[in-house]
């Protein structure tokens, strides 16, 4: 299911054709890595941060064992710092030099601790090369003649991830004096006059406290983080009933109410209004993780799973039947 933000500009563009980008993507992938940490160059990789790596193997672990993540299985992880000033990490998961998922992980200021704050499946996550690629290409912003291995080592074309919060994730593409702004999961292209304005108002966000945090955030230091609760749903479009439009929310506050109302609701979508109210993001609640310290993620089905903190969903939006 196309899942499209409903904002004038945004446009579908066609499924990925994996097998012809397989060839490409193995003679890209580090070369890729490299251009991209290259725009952050303040951060470390991953890789030079053993409590930072251990923490994210740590999680990787645990899910490669859950239902639904299969294909992470004997994958491997890349990490990416976004910025600018996010003390965060993109971690992108491939198998057979194919994207299969991805994870974003913050850092605390003791430097020592680190959050989960959102990860997913498919072949779609969250600033897939892949995907940006593909977009553009659909959008006729680079030539359908343009190999993936070339636009992705190509200095002269800029990719930025840039992260203004949940659910608001979007590429910054640089090249010859032109901007292009595209949504990080989707490839769709944003307004540019938007963009520029959200762009303009990105501040480094400070570095988490830990006496801010709920009892509940999963942090690094647990010994052998689990999942204790898994539960899948099939995928919907939420445009066949539209109720977020006009209906009252549903009163979720906690997994305990969500459980209540999917037993009440075969279907359920959650929707917020993202970027400054201009764009309203609906999509179909597809599931729900509960690890072993009591962080609720709740997947949300944006171009494959997309595993989002309930904390931070009822921050920003609602539940609708």
């Amino acid at each position: 299911m196309k899942l499209a933000l409903l904002c004038i500009s945004l446009l579908l563009f066609g499924g990925l054709n994996l097998e012809n980008l397989k060839s490409q993507t193995k003679q890209a992938i580090s070369s890729s890595v490299s251009a991209s940490a290259s725009t952050s160059p303040s951060l470390n990789d991953v890789s030079a941060e053993t409590t930072l790596k251990r923490a994210v193997q740590q999680w990787f672990t645990a899910l490669s064992a859950e239902k639904g993540f299969e294909a992470w299985i004997n994958a491997k992880w890349t990490s990416i710092p976004l910025g600018p000033g996010t003390h965060s990490w993109l971690i992108m998961i491939r198998k057979n030099e194919l994207e299969v998922g991805y994870m974003i992980v913050g850092a605390l200021e003791d430097g020592q601790h680190y959050r989960l704050i959102e990860y997913g499946q498919g072949n779609q996550p969250l600033y897939g090369l892949n995907t940006l690629y593909q977009s553009m290409i659909q959008q006729e912003i680079i030539s359908s003649s343009t190999t993936f291995a070339q636009f992705i080592t190509d200095a002269s074309w800029r990719k930025e991830r840039l992260d203004l919060g949940t659910l608001e994730t979007f590429w910054k593409i640089t090249h010859g004096g032109m901007d292009y702004y595209l949504d990080a999961k989707s490839g769709e292209p944003l307004l540019n006059y938007f963009a520029e304005e959200l762009e303009a108002n990105i501040k480094p966000s400070p570095i988490m406290k830990l006496k801010d945090l709920a009892a509940s955030d999963q942090l690094s230091d647990l010994d052998g983080a689990q999942i204790s609760l898994t539960s899948l749903n099939d995928a919907f479009d939420p445009f066949e009933k539209p109720s977020w439009v006009k209906d009252k929310p549903l009163p979720i506050h906690a997994l305990n109410d969500l459980v209540s109302e999917l037993k009440q609701h075969e279907k359920i979508t959650f929707m917020s209004r993202i970027y400054q109210q201009k764009v309203i993001f609906p999509a179909a609640v597809t599931g729900y993780q509960q690890w072993n310290d009591g962080q609720v993620y709740i997947s949300l089905d944006n171009e494959g799973s997309r595993y989002i903190p309930l904390s931070s969903l009822l921050d920003i939006g609602a539940f609708y039947s």
